[in-house]
This record gives C-alpha cells, structure tokens and sequence, in this order.
C-alpha cells in the first residue's frame, strides 16, 4: 500500500504501524550499514537536542526574559522543523517525519516565550515581527510546490540567515543575553556530524551548507564565552 494512504489509516492494533514500518525508506535499508548507522545516530542525538532546547525554555520563562536571543533564528528553525514533517512523507521516511515533529513541538514554547518577553522589553522589532509572520508560508509551498527536493534545499539553507542573525545580535548587544549555551554545543556538534556525513557521501547540500553553519556556531560559542567573562568581570569590580 502507498505510504502516504497508510498514515491516513487509522491503527487497528499495530496492524497500520507495521505496515507503515514495512513500507518506510528505513525498512528498506534496514541492516548493517552506513544509512541505518545515521538514522541510529540522529535519533540519539535528537535526545540531546530536545534536552538542550528544552534548557533553553526553561531559562527565557525563567528570566523572563528574551535578552540577546534571536527570534528570527528559533522561529524559523521551528517551522523548518515543521516543514521537515511534509518532507518525511514525501521520501517516505519515518525518522524525519518523527525527528521533524518532535524538534518542531518543542520550539513552540521558546518561541511564544521570545515573543511575549521580548514586546514587553521593547526589543521586539517590526522587521522581526514580519519575518514571523511570513516564515509559516514555508508549509504551503512545501506542500504545494513541485520539485520538493528543491524546495526543500533551500529552505534548509535558509537555516543560514538564522544562524548569521544570532552571534549578529550578540555582537550588536554585547552580550550572551538569556542565550542557552547547551543548545550552541549540540547544534555544533550536530553540524560537525553532518558535514562528516556530506563529505563521505558526497551530498552538495551537506557539504555546502555544514561547514558553514560550523563557522556561524563557532563564532556563536567564541561570542559566548567573551560576554560571560566580561560580565563576570562587570560583577566583580560593580
């Protein structure tokens, strides 16, 4: 039965699911090999996300605060995310459908909280506003557009300009804000993994787009690290 027809089933027992396994990208390459070896990966790996943006949550509604931290990034990442759910039924993957889903969910919170806290300090500006707004666009055209391979690339590369705008608010504030250091290490580490696996494999979209998120988290985590040990130092002579 075709992929698409068995998520719209309801489960009787576990009937749907397993035909929905059997009928999944992951069944078909299912083994001792390279393919399974990144789906086992990036579902260990997708633990430590949800663990480091769950921190990052739970410091914004903690301080109150959305000081430094870069909505633009965090909103678009979170409805990629969400797009990625549309991409996984169209390569008929489970992992991306599960993995998207999940990371998407979890960016709800953080968003909510950016936006609440950053309109009441002020910073929440009118281009920001606009680009959160217009960034839900990205499931329509994912669903409706042809050629979702590259819509989808693109889309991806569009990470890019989220990842530029945070160390850019960094810099222009002087400071590490309410930024969760945690959620820099695992993109970072996330980053270096994917770049490995798009040189091995040969995959342009990896090869290109990996390394330079890499350089934008390094810089991100360089930026960190100096505003906390000026702010230490800040405290220290206050």
């Amino acid at each position: 039965m075709e992929f698409t027809v068995l998520l719209q089933k309801r489960a009787h027992g576990g009937f749907v699911m397993l035909e929905l396994w059997k009928a999944s990208l992951e069944y078909k390459v299912w083994g001792w090999n390279f393919p399974t070896s990144v789906v086992a990966i990036s579902f260990v790996y997708l633990f430590f996300e949800l663990w480091a943006l769950w921190k990052q949550n739970k410091l914004i509604w903690l301080e109150r605060s959305g000081e430094t931290v870069s909505i633009i990034w965090f909103s678009y990442y979170g409805i990629h995310a969400f797009a990625g759910i549309m991409y996984g039924i169209q390569i008929q993957s489970i992992a991306v459908m599960s993995t998207s889903l999940m990371l998407g969910l979890i960016h709800i919170p953080i968003v909510i909280g950016l936006w609440k806290f950053k309109a009441a300090e002020g910073t929440l500006r009118r281009h920001e506003k606009v680009q959160v707004a217009l960034f839900p666009l990205m499931l329509p055209a994912v669903i409706f557009l042809p050629y979702i391979d590259l819509v989808y690339s693109l889309f991806t590369l569009g990470i890019m300009y989220g990842l530029v705008i945070q160390p850019y608010e960094m810099w222009r504030t002087r400071s590490r804000g309410v930024l969760e250091v945690r959620v820099i290490f695992i993109y970072l580490g996330s980053s270096l993994i994917w770049t490995s696996i798009g040189f091995y494999l040969h995959i342009p979209l990896f090869m290109l787009f990996s390394p330079l998120s890499t350089l934008c988290l390094v810089a991100m985590l360089i930026l960190w690290f100096r505003f906390a040990k000026e702010e230490k130092k800040s405290r220290v002579y206050a």
